[in-house]
């Protein structure tokens, strides 16, 4: 019996790879996929979750995943090399650059904090950042946002009198400005014009 299941590995990894390497290198036929480690893919997910795979576009496990969700395509219609470049350039340990959609921002970034008033299009928005955790006021302190920071990517809650949601905040490298957007509670469509540029620590 072992010796069976080990002739079915050795078989299937044959097979695997010569499919994959019987194809052209020089073809635009290859793809670089993103997916999620330990949580679901998401864009603007936690940019240390994320991670990303070369393959053939017609490989079915790539397309079955497409169509599940659980992985996305960043770069299609590349050759071999091409392909192995950009994943590196979003890669972790490599480029660790933010790929524009799941990760958008690098992982590996030095710790700042997000703590002082932005002047947004809906009025002064104070942040209080300790750790992880943010919290913060608007509308005069009549509204409250609490959140994650991971990277340079905070997530969270909006709560005030005429309704709730969530939102999601990219900094700048220097904190010193954040590019947001926001929806409504049970609302699937994104707001992006929650922008803020830092006037105060």
């Amino acid at each position: 019996m072992k010796t069976n299941i080990k002739s079915l590995i050795i078989v299937s990894v044959a097979l695997f790879y010569g499919t994959t390497f019987a194809q052209d290198p020089n073809a635009p036929i290859w793809g670089v996929y993103a997916s999620g480690i330990g949580e679901k893919l998401a864009p603007g997910m936690d940019p240390c979750q994320v991670t990303y795979t070369v393959a053939l576009m017609s490989d079915l496990n790539i397309v079955a995943n497409l169509s599940y969700g659980t992985m996305g395509a960043v770069g299609t219609s590349l050759t071999w090399n091409e392909a192995s470049a950009l994943r590196r350039t979003y890669g972790r340990y490599f480029g660790d650059e933010p790929d524009g959609t799941y990760k958008l921002s690098p992982c590996e970034v030095p710790p700042f904090s997000v703590s002082g008033t932005f002047n947004t299009g809906w009025g002064p928005i104070i942040l209080r950042h300790s750790g992880g955790s943010v919290t913060g006021t608007y509308y005069e302190g009549k509204a409250k946002v609490t959140g994650s920071l991971k990277g340079l990517v905070l997530t969270g809650k909006w709560t005030q009198t005429s309704g709730s949601g969530d939102f999601v905040f990219t900094f700048s490298a220097d904190g010193s400005s954040f590019k947001g957007k926001w929806r409504s509670k049970g609302n699937t469509s994104w707001y992006e014009n929650w922008n803020g540029t830092r006037v105060s620590n």
